[in-house]
């Protein structure tokens, strides 16, 4: 099939549907693999939804033709279409804008804006000289664009282009890092947050307008303190779950539906996984251990939780302070062993539905799997050799935190009222 160009690089372009439904050889349940390419296709950071049109379409980022463009499925019939067509490398990811059919991304120095509609791509804002896009998150007024940046590092003589790489690195070189909040109408942007620590993860609140969280990024065993609250109004700035002392680290955290609380993973100096939750003013603190290795975990509230360890998607369901789990969803079968391959499963709005990433065909394609009712799932020791032992005693902790004396007095000031 063919398409038009629409304006510079965009052109789009059709592809007969690639989808195929299966059963889940663990659960039963019935999973659709959306993509089938020769060539890698993942969804957008788990913390972004990549759903829009209703929900109806879904973006994402596939490498097809020798070069990585933003594409969408249409959910009804199978259709994936284009959306840019940069030669080589174009977006790895996009943010979306929870109020119009528009995603943005960085290129060449640039943030750009697409409009998912018209496919119109303009020019937003440039980013200042000797700096690198480091994450970005539109407000849920669909207003602004929250971005971090980061200044270029030199390592080895030479330009450090992935810092992902070498984490330890680019962490010991405490870079000047940036958040910029810009205007979208205007283009008009104003920093509201500089620091010498390297910044990444920058997430806005999906009800919240002013309200952000950001990370220190690093090896969890350096990073004195994870997630940040920013208010974008007035610049004050705040620790989220400060350390407590028995975690090796923690982090990729997300954002409830609610846009007050959030989720979040992490690791015990002793090698055991945890996740949690908790109020942006640090209140409603939960958490608990289990040895299930948990890469990403999320949720829309706190009452079913998706993490992918190991082969499978486990879900949990929490009960007040009980906590029913883990059952499996599904075996997602993928390496992990890059980024593109990371499962990343995020629920659908309703709940309904969870989209992850998976190699097991050997290139990486997006996957949608039914969540059935949870008691519908299978128990841990019904599934596969893999993940027959038997869980531990759950730790529970749900208590409000309170600033020790380790916090310095500025970061146990008050937390704007939002």
């Amino acid at each position: 099939m063919s398409g038009a160009r629409q304006r510079g690089n965009v052109m789009k372009s059709g592809h007969n549907p690639e989808w195929k439904r299966f059963t889940d050889r663990v659960s039963g349940i019935s999973v659709c693999q959306l993509t089938d390419y020769l060539g890698h296709s993942r969804h957008l950071y788990f913390t972004e939804s990549g759903w829009y049109h209703e929900h109806k379409k879904l973006l994402f980022v596939s490498d097809r033709r020798n070069a990585t463009n933003l594409h969408c499925i249409d959910l009804d019939n199978g259709e994936i279409a284009a959306l840019t067509r940069f030669r080589l490398h174009g977006p790895g990811g996009a943010a979306m804008n929870p109020r119009h059919a528009k995603a943005y991304f960085s290129r060449h120095g640039r943030l750009m804006a697409l409009d998912l509609q018209t496919l119109q791509l303009n020019p937003v804002w440039s980013i200042p000289k000797g700096y690198r896009p480091a994450g970005a998150s539109v407000s849920s007024n669909g207003a602004y664009l929250c971005l971090a940046v980061s200044e270029a590092v030199n390592h080895r003589g030479g330009m450090l282009t992935n810092p992902t790489l070498a984490i330890r690195e680019m962490h010991a070189a405490c870079p000047r890092c940036r958040i910029y909040r810009i205007a979208l109408q205007t283009g008009q942007a104003e920093m509201i947050l500089e620091d010498k620590r390297w910044i990444t993860h920058v997430n806005t609140s999906p009800t919240q307008p002013e309200l952000l969280t950001y990370c220190h990024e690093g090896p969890g065993d350096l990073v004195a303190n994870r997630i940040w609250g920013l208010d974008a109004s007035s610049g004050h700035t705040w620790p989220i779950r400060p350390r407590q002392g028995y975690e090796f680290g923690l982090g990729h955290e997300y954002w409830y539906a609610d846009g007050v609380r959030l989720g979040y993973v992490g690791l015990t100096k002793d090698g055991n996984c945890f996740f949690g939750s908790i109020r942006y003013d640090n209140s409603e603190w939960f958490e608990t251990e289990t040895q299930y290795k948990i890469k990403h975990l999320h949720s829309n509230d706190e009452t079913v939780m998706a993490g992918d360890a190991q082969e499978h998607i486990l879900v949990w369901r929490r009960q007040g302070k009980q906590l029913d789990g883990p059952r499996v969803l599904c075996a997602h079968g993928s390496s992990m062993c890059r980024q593109v391959s990371h499962v990343h499963p995020r629920f659908s709005a309703d709940g309904n539905q969870i989209l992850y990433t998976s190699d097991a065909t050997g290139y990486a394609n997006l996957y949608l799997a039914q969540v059935p009712d949870f008691d519908d799932l299978p128990v841990i020791e019904e599934t596969t050799a893999r993940l027959t032992c038997s869980p531990k005693s759950f730790r529970l902790r749900a208590e409000p935190h309170r600033a020790g004396p380790g916090l310095h007095a500025a970061q146990r000031g008050a937390v704007p009222g939002l």
